[in-house]
This record gives structure tokens, C-alpha cells and sequence, in this order.
């Protein structure tokens, strides 16, 4: 008998769907931390988080019943950042929405992942800035809920 979580094979899914989805063209998208030395203005990271106290994925398992896989039910966090070298915060502000909002939609298009889960949605988010020698950086840091059964 085996077991599998489909965490990883959802940190994929996602990681490929937010790649190929046309409203985040020209977004970096990375699965884990985003790219050292990059030089894109707007990246978006699925499965990391900014805070080096905040978990990949944060997941809760429980049993279902006798000879039945097990019941999982995660956040993935997630972390998108635009950078206008402008300085000009409110544009960074509403661009990082805006690919908040791609990301959103992206999700529900296909909440399950091509069958990789059961439903994978948006979740809570929060919004930070920084005012960086290259400019205002605006950060959405956001949470994907995700509900699955383990493979047996």
C-alpha cells in the first residue's frame, strides 16, 4: 500500500498554471524563493513566503475512515512583488492587485488543478511595503486553501 500527499504535485500545478496564464505574462513566477540577482520588476512565488518564520505549506492531515485515503487540507503561501523604480507607490500598489487578481482567477478556472485536488482557492493576504534603493517595492503576501485526499 503506498501513501502520497499531492502537495508537491500541487506546488506544481499552481507554479505551471500562474506561468502560463496570460494576465501574468511577463510576471517571474517561481516555485520556492524567487530567483537570486533577478532583475524583474514583478515576481510572483508560490510556496515561499518573505518571512523566514512563515512555512512553505502549513498542512493538516486527518483520517477519513478504514481503508480510505486521508483528508488534507492546506495553505500554500504564496508572495508577489512589484517593484516601480518611479517611486511611485500607488502604481506599485495597483499592480500588484492586479496580479493578485490573475492569480485569482488563474485559481478559479480550475480549482482542481487538473484533478490534482479537490479544490485549490484564494485565501487570506496581506499587503506590505518597502521603500528599497531601487524604488517602492509592494508586496501581497496571500495564502492558497487547499482541500485533498492523499493517494493510497
Amino acid at each position: 500500500m503506498t501513501y502520497a500527499s499531492t502537495v508537491p504535485a500541487a506546488l506544481a500545478a499552481i507554479t505551471t498554471a500562474f506561468t502560463a496564464a496570460p494576465a501574468l505574462a511577463g510576471v517571474e513566477v517561481t516555485d520556492g524563493p524567487p530567483q537570486r540577482n533577478s532583475a524583474a520588476l514583478e515576481a510572483l512565488s508560490v510556496g515561499w513566503s518573505p518571512s523566514e518564520d512563515v512555512d512553505a505549506v502549513e498542512v493538516t492531515t486527518s483520517a477519513e475512515g478504514l481503508a480510505v485515503p486521508d483528508r488534507e487540507q492546506y495553505l500554500i503561501h504564496c508572495s508577489l512583488g512589484v517593484l516601480n523604480g518611479d517611486r511611485d507607490l500607488t502604481a506599485a500598489r495597483a499592480r500588484a492587485y492586479q496580479i493578485h487578481g490573475a492569480a485569482g482567477a488563474t485559481l478559479a478556472g480550475n480549482q482542481s488543478l487538473g484533478g490534482v485536488v479537490m479544490s485549490a482557492q484564494m485565501g487570506d493576504h496581506s499587503l506590505r511595503y518597502s521603500d528599497t534603493d531601487a524604488g517602492m517595492l509592494a508586496r501581497v503576501n496571500f495564502t492558497i486553501r487547499v482541500d485533498a485526499y492523499t493517494s493510497r
